[in-house]
């Protein structure tokens, strides 16, 4: 959303957050034009979709001929009614199973899989565009020691980067004590959103195995620390899930840090760099991969080279621009 704001720098953008204020302001911080907010994204209420479009409706920013642009599936569905008045477009990453209906957004998936799982739901196929993949690019990164120093991490051993809020704990607590048996030191450093970080600690812990887990701290980006980290991982989601994580796999896959990512993976489905993205069968492979990263360093570095150069090719903000502006139909004006 933000690089899309700044790339389409010469039309005018308004955000308007589902969220609290203080997620709001954060936005606002980062840059993003937030105009307002709407509190409730739990929608326990089940009046979020109309206090949204109540709200654009009398807005003084917003009019009827502008276009709405819902970034996510929780958007999308909030933006179900709005969706009728205005020209309206949905990104979409993740499909929730649990909350899903039919408006009358063009949707923009990330990935083939996307696609699939929303047609599973009754969306018609006709409301939905090519997949498009752009991440925004980060030029600067904080040096490892101040990771390292934030991690309370010593740097012997393996510091391993998870990628992606739903990887499977019990795969994470897998390798973990294949590798506590073995006697090797290991960190694994889980996103802070992480959703299953209590189950996994409860395991951890059953296991005695706390020390090797801990998590992005507050004053770091979680970018920052896959790049200070030997190697990222990307575990597989529990086979409920149909959140794709396609676009967290995709920014560590443009870095050089090794990645290890499973071919039951979306991301795999994705034409011309699926193959060299997604290689792993299994947490044994992985397991195996981690150990000889440091005794194969030049060969890692070599595929690591051509992974970077394939994915950086075809995920530059021009080329993801151009791409959203062919889809589109008029003005990009109001989000």
């Amino acid at each position: 959303m933000r690089m899309t704001i700044r790339q389409l720098h010469e039309e005018e953008h308004r955000v308007i957050v589902i969220g609290n204020p203080n997620e709001a302001k954060q936005y606002h911080q980062q840059g993003v034009p937030v105009v307002g907010s709407i509190g409730g994204i739990k929608n326990a209420s089940k009046t979020l979709q109309r206090r949204l479009a109540t709200y654009l409706q009398h807005s003084p920013t917003c009019s009827s001929n502008e276009t709405l642009m819902a970034w996510g599936w929780h958007a999308m569905q909030m933006t179900m009614d709005c969706s009728w008045k205005y020209d309206t477009y949905a990104v979409i990453d993740e499909v929730d199973l649990s909350d899903y209906g039919v408006g009358g957004h063009t949707i923009i998936p990330t990935s083939p899989c996307a696609v699939t799982y929303a047609s599973s739901l009754g969306i018609p196929e006709v409301q939905m565009t090519e997949p498009l993949l752009g991440i925004e690019p980060a030029a600067i990164v904080v040096d490892k020691e101040t990771v390292f120093e934030a991690l309370d991490w010593d740097g012997d051993g393996l510091c391993i980067s998870i990628i992606g809020d739903v990887g499977s704990w019990q795969e994470i607590i897998s390798v973990a004590v294949r590798f506590n048996a073995m006697h090797q030191k290991v960190i694994f450093v889980l996103p802070p959103t992480y959703r299953d970080r209590a189950s996994l600690m409860t395991a951890a812990c059953s296991h005695d195995i706390s020390q090797m887990f801990s998590e992005v701290p507050r004053s770091l980006r979680t970018l920052d620390v896959l790049v200070a980290s030997d190697c990222a991982w990307s575990p597989p989601t529990a086979p409920y899930d149909s959140t794709s994580n396609v676009l967290d796999v995709l920014t560590a896959a443009t870095q050089m840090t090794p990645l290890a990512v499973h071919t039951s993976h979306p991301i795999a489905s994705i034409p011309t760099i699926g193959s060299n993205v997604a290689w792993v069968k299994d947490s044994v492979e992985v397991s195996g991969w981690m150990l000889e990263l440091k005794s194969n360093q030049a060969e890692v570095e070599r595929t690591c080279a051509e992974r970077v150069s394939l994915v950086r090719s075809i995920m530059t903000p021009t080329r993801y621009i151009e791409a959203l502006q062919l889809k589109l139909q008029g003005p990009l004006a109001c989000y």
